[in-house]
C-alpha cells in the first residue's frame, strides 16, 4: 500500500511538472504566434472591407451624379 501512495505522489508531482511546463510553452510560444496571425488576419478584412467601403462611396457618388445629368431632375429644382 505505501508503495502505491509513492507511486502515486510521484505521478502526482510529475503531472503537476508538465502542467507547469506546458503552461510556459503555451504561455510563450503558441499563444504569441497564435495572436499574430489572428490579428494579421483581421488587419487584411478591415483593409478589405475599407476597399469596399471607398468603392460604394464611389458607385454612390456616380449614381447621384448621372440623377443630376437628368434634365427632368434638374428641371424639378
Amino acid at each position: 500500500m505505501a508503495n502505491k501512495i509513492e507511486s502515486m505522489t510521484r505521478d502526482i508531482i510529475a503531472s503537476k511538472a508538465l502542467v507547469d511546463l506546458m503552461t510556459i510553452f503555451l504561455g510563450e510560444r503558441i499563444i504569441p504566434n497564435f495572436k499574430k496571425e489572428k490579428l494579421n488576419l483581421y488587419r487584411k478584412v478591415v483593409a478589405q472591407y475599407q476597399v469596399n467601403e471607398i468603392s460604394n462611396c464611389h458607385k454612390t457618388a456616380g449614381f447621384w451624379a448621372t440623377m443630376l445629368e437628368n434634365e427632368t431632375i434638374r428641371a424639378a429644382k
